[in-house]
């Protein structure tokens, strides 16, 4: 969820956004399955696939952004 909020005088969220569903992605269990980074740009979160069935894989992108431009030719 994306929020916009308020607060003065007091905390009151103004908007909801929902940025993706959660339908995918392994339930917390009471474990975290997902990290923020220390400059809290990014975050992980580990998705459920059922078409894998005997194998795991980890794909990792990084400056998405930037790549994304690289290859649109800007």
């Amino acid at each position: 969820m994306a929020v916009q909020f308020t607060d003065d005088p007091t905390f009151v969220v103004v908007q909801e956004e929902v940025l993706f569903s959660m339908a995918d992605y392994l339930p917390s269990n009471g474990t975290p399955m997902y990290d923020v980074s220390p400059d809290d740009q990014r975050f992980v979160m580990l998705r459920i696939d059922d078409r894998r069935t005997t194998t795991s894989e980890l794909i990792l992108v990084e400056n998405w952004f930037e790549e994304l431009r690289a290859r649109m030719g800007n």
